[in-house]
């Protein structure tokens, strides 16, 4: 809002969305995953959304990835549903899941596993998408040059 920076690269954001001056250009995408802690006891391999029936779902605003509202909808019906829980960012999120035997929706490519795993999604086609935001009134020229540079990296 200051216009302090020249690009926000990053999920869907809603308020950059609805920003005035501001644009957003797709770079890629990469499949929704499940991170699992260590000692879980969700069933391992490829998962269905019903495998994950019963169990804790944390999710950080400040993450949108895990914030699958499809999906959440899905798994919150019946006895046996799951309780989904917001915490307020993404260490704090993979602290619940590793420690109360719980999930969390991430993305499959990018999201860093080092304290627990991921797991395929086998019936659920979300894809994250990660988009470059900029203002209207950058030399287009020079964005475009840029994101160009950027995507080809992002292929290696």
């Amino acid at each position: 809002k200051n216009h302090e920076l020249d690009i926000f690269i990053g999920y869907g954001n809603q308020s950059l969305e609805e920003e005035a001056g501001i644009t957003s250009e797709y770079l890629t995408g990469s499949p929704l995953g499940v991170y699992v802690g260590k000692n879980t006891t969700i069933p391992y391999g490829p998962l269905h959304l019903d495998d994950l029936r019963g169990h804790r779902c944390y999710m950080a605003s400040s993450y949108c990835c895990s914030e699958q509202e499809e999906a959440r909808s899905r798994l919150e019906e019946g006895e046996d549903g799951c309780r989904f829980i917001e915490v307020k960012n993404v260490e704090t999120m993979k602290l619940k899941v590793e420690f109360n035997d719980a999930f969390a929706f991430v993305d499959s490519r990018y999201f860093w596993c080092g304290d627990g795993e991921i797991r395929p999604l086998a019936d659920y086609e979300r894809e994250c998408g990660i988009r470059l935001y900029y203002s209207r009134a950058s030399e287009k020229k020079n964005v475009y040059k840029f994101i160009r540079i950027l995507k080809d990296k992002m292929k290696e």
